[in-house]
């Protein structure tokens, strides 16, 4: 069952919204899959830290390991969104689940 539920009224909000993936797929592939786009891309992935960890040794708080982490986040999303393999996964977060 989606958050849509299986009532026939909601089967348009829920074709929209699979719509709206598609078209958010679509458009970062658009931005990112320049040479240009790649380079950008290249340039987040350093910065976001995927290749490291993002815990901080003696962050006694986890402030700055969380905020590092949150920027590796984004970079996530960005990678899940040119990927139509996470489009059940967008979907998800397209409707708030």
């Amino acid at each position: 069952m989606t958050a849509f539920g299986d009532n026939p009224k909601n089967k348009e909000k829920q074709e929209q919204a699979k719509q709206r993936v598609k078209d958010k797929i679509a458009n970062f592939r658009n931005c990112f899959g320049t040479e240009s786009g790649e380079k950008v891309l290249a340039d987040l992935r350093r910065f976001c830290r995927m290749d490291s960890t993002t815990h901080v040794k003696g962050d006694t708080n986890g402030r700055e390991s969380a905020f590092l982490e949150g920027q590796r986040n984004v970079f996530l999303y960005i990678e899940a969104c040119m990927n139509e393999n996470q489009e059940n996964k967008l979907m998800q977060l397209e409707q708030g689940e």
